[in-house]
């Protein structure tokens, strides 16, 4: 498990930049950590928002 200590420490701090996060980056981040740690389902719904997000800034320029 200690491979994955990175993550499982990182997590509940990504989650709380969540609603500080402007371009998606902390999504993605969030989206790795969730992966390292075997919630696969987390991280697909984290790389499913970093992906819309991304989206919409490519729209805005």
């Amino acid at each position: 498990m200690r491979v994955n200590s990175w993550a499982q420490k990182a997590i509940p701090h990504l989650e709380a930049g969540l609603p500080l996060d402007q371009n998606g980056r902390l999504y993605y981040l969030l989206a790795r950590a969730y992966r390292k740690t075997g919630q696969s389902e987390l991280a697909k719904d984290m790389m499913e928002k970093y992906r819309q997000i991304q989206k919409a800034g490519a729209g805005q320029q």
